[in-house]
Parts: structure tokens; sequence; C-alpha cells
């Protein structure tokens, strides 16, 4: 068993929460697992968090990380990913993350991912959902929908659903949804 996060957009509104007060909760949640409590594998404290690409993502990624959580980046841009995976890596040394591809206006890709997700991993702790566009241009996505609506809302939902088992894996398991409007 590892520890780890997910971050990408889905299914659980905190109403009058802000974002500081539902990440302190998210990181008490995460820390208040005692350390001797261990996985199915008897290997690690259990608890994973997955997150997708921006500033604020990382960082949150980073301070999880630092809490000994395994954090998965899941990022459209590869790039960009392996960029934060390796600031992370050097502000957190010890910490362990990994990245995966996510693209979230191609369902196709969603699918993929948690396929993925579903086959390497025994259990998520923390599904982050945090990923969005607001396109200055009607755009669409590879499966013709509406850019902002198929990108903040369909692809989440349905990655959400697809993970479903992995998170019904961990007792008190938590989907954060965090979203631009």
């Amino acid at each position: 068993g590892v520890d780890l996060a997910l971050e990408v957009h889905v299914g659980h509104i905190l109403d009058g929460d802000t974002g500081e007060e539902v990440f302190a909760e998210l990181l008490e949640a995460v820390r208040v697992r005692e350390p001797e409590q261990e996985c199915q594998t008897g290997m690690r404290p259990c608890t994973r968090p997955l997150a997708s690409e921006s500033v604020v993502l990382e960082e949150q990624a980073e301070q999880l990380a630092a809490q000994g959580a395994e954090v998965i980046l899941a990022c459209r841009d590869q790039a960009k990913g392996q960029a934060a995976l390796a600031r992370i890596k050097h502000n957190q040394p010890d910490a362990r993350v990994r990245l995966f591809e996510l693209d979230l206006a191609d369902l196709t890709k969603v699918r993929g991912c948690a396929r993925r997700l579903n086959d390497e991993l025994d259990g998520l702790d923390v599904l982050i959902n945090n990923a969005g566009v607001v396109p200055d241009r009607q755009q669409f996505t590879a499966d013709g929908f509406e850019m902002q609506f198929g990108v903040n809302y369909l692809a989440p939902v349905l990655l959400t659903h697809l993970l479903l088992p992995l998170l019904q894996q961990r007792p008190g398991a938590r989907i954060l949804h965090v979203a631009s409007v």
C-alpha cells in the first residue's frame, strides 16, 4: 500500500467554507491518522492524495507530501507536471510523488487515467478535484461538449465515479471539489 492524494474536479461542495478552511480541514484529516495505522499490506500509514496542475495545487501537494502522504499529480501538460514534481522533490527530498497523465478535455483520456489508477493503486484516501478552465472564446472538448462545462463538470464527475472503488477501499475517504465560477 502507498499513500496518495488526487487533485482534479469532482462532486463535493462545502457551503460557506473558504478554500483555506477546506484545505486546513484536509490537512487535519491527513494528520489525524495514527502513524502506527497501516494499510492492508502493512507497509505505510494510510493517506493518499492526488493533485492536478496549478501553483496553488502544487503548494497543496507539497504540504501534503510534507505530512507524509504519497501524492499523485494528475496533469494534462506532462512537462509542467514533471517540473512540479521536481520542485516538490527539491523542497521535500523524502516526498513520495508520482505523475499521471490526465486530460479533462477528453473523456477517453479520463477513462484511461482512471483505469491506470485503479490498476496501480489499492485505495485512495483523498480526491481533490481542482482543475478548471474559463476560456475567453468558445471552445469544445474532444467529445464535443462546451469546454468549460466539459472540463469543469463532466470530466470530474466521470473521474470521481470511476475512482469510487479506490475511495471505498479507505475508511473515511474524502472527495473535495474546488471550483471557480
